[in-house]
């Protein structure tokens, strides 16, 4: 997870760059965050909180659906 700032003319505008996969299969998606920020340090902490929020919850996402699969309910006869 990389945070990304970058200043233009409303502010700092925040970014988030959150690689996964692996090999060939890599990829990046990156989420642009509002608001805008008056400092870099301000977008760049929003960034890194955000960023960190979206991977738990993705993992706590993928972890149901890997135990639903196992699990399924209801089971059919």
């Amino acid at each position: 997870m990389s945070p990304l700032t970058r200043h233009d003319t409303d502010g700092f505008a925040a970014s988030v760059s959150i690689r996964s996969g692996s090999g060939r299969a890599t990829h990046d998606r990156v989420l642009r965050l509002l608001p805008r920020f008056t400092t870099r340090d301000a977008a760049a902490h929003h960034a890194t909180t955000e960023g960190l929020a979206w991977v738990a919850r993705t993992q706590d996402r993928d972890a149901a659906i890997d135990t639903e699969q196992e699990h399924p309910w209801p089971r059919k006869n």
